[in-house]
């Protein structure tokens, strides 16, 4: 199988370095994703964490849960403590991964999700859920942490660890960006492509290696 690669989300900026903590959620905003477990987990934290910041990112997959959600944050008081982007792309996404001290995709349905791949060329740790590929992405206790969908007391927790533990988090986006640099970088996802071009069609490897796909990768995989 042919494994996804994203262009370079990284930057100048120093990642998690800013305060204060700040917890990124950027997926399509839905239960499905995990979003009411993101919120639950911010109303468990900002105790603890008085400075936090939640940033949900993306758009509303349904009126309905957005509603629900804009309540949750009422009743709950959280409104210090979330802010929504709505969809973001290109310089204001890399932005967002410059200053996320970790990534958080508590999803209970995924196949082998883009947004963690911009995660780890961004050196951000991940907090995400044992479901579909992400296994194959995340390592527990290496890139980030994988928790059971649904469990937002573990969900938190790990989180809270990131946060609160600098050397974990530094170590932990040191080994994300390694694994994106030896595993899912766009001309790697390019070149592996062509091999799978060259085996289909039976050119010959010579007519693969005079194509420009290096330069074009990052163009390929926008």
């Amino acid at each position: 199988m042919l494994a996804n690669g994203v262009k370079d989300h990284r930057t100048d900026a120093h990642n998690g370095a800013s305060q204060p903590p700040t917890v990124l959620h950027l997926s399509t905003l839905w239960s499905t994703k995990g979003v009411f477990e993101v919120l639950e987990s911010a109303v468990r934290l900002k105790e603890s964490f008085p400075s936090i910041r939640y940033v949900l990112a993306g758009g509303w997959y349904s009126a309905a849960e957005a509603r629900r959600a804009l309540r949750y944050i009422s009743e709950n008081d959280l409104h210090d403590y979330v802010y929504m982007t709505g969809p973001v792309n290109g310089e204001q996404k890399n932005q967002l991964f410059a200053t996320a001290t970790v990534m958080v995709l508590p999803s209970y349905s995924e196949g082998h999700p883009l947004v963690i791949l911009e995660a780890i060329s961004a050196s951000v740790p991940v907090v995400a859920t044992r479901v579909g590929a992400i296994p194959e992405i995340v390592d527990d206790g290496r890139e980030g942490f994988l928790v059971e969908p649904g469990d937002v007391e573990t969900l938190t927790e790990r989180i809270a660890e990131v946060i609160g533990d600098p050397a974990l988090r530094a170590e932990m986006g040191r080994l994300a960006r390694n694994r994106y640099e030896r595993d899912f970088t766009a001309g790697r996802f390019v070149i592996e492509l062509g091999e799978i071009w060259y085996s289909v069609t039976g050119r010959t490897r010579r007519a693969i290696d005079d194509q420009p796909f290096g330069a074009n990768a990052e163009a390929i995989c926008s």
